[in-house]
């Protein structure tokens, strides 16, 4: 009796799902002590991406 070896296969829709949910999860995990991550998601994608800008000029007090 010879054993017959399967080929690989694709991976599913679900098993693709259940994988990014994962790494979506020890993301999270990883970042739960930053406060920027505290936020809600458009919030935090919108404060991000102005915190990559230069300040355009000193902020003045009087």
């Amino acid at each position: 009796m010879s054993k017959t070896v399967e080929e690989p296969r694709e991976k599913t829709l679900h098993e693709l799902n259940m994988e990014q949910r994962a790494i979506n999860q020890a993301i999270k995990e990883a970042n739960k002590d930053d406060p920027l991550y505290s936020l809600p998601e458009p919030v935090r994608r919108a404060v991000a991406k102005r915190m990559q800008k230069p300040a355009r000029a000193p902020i003045k007090v009087d």
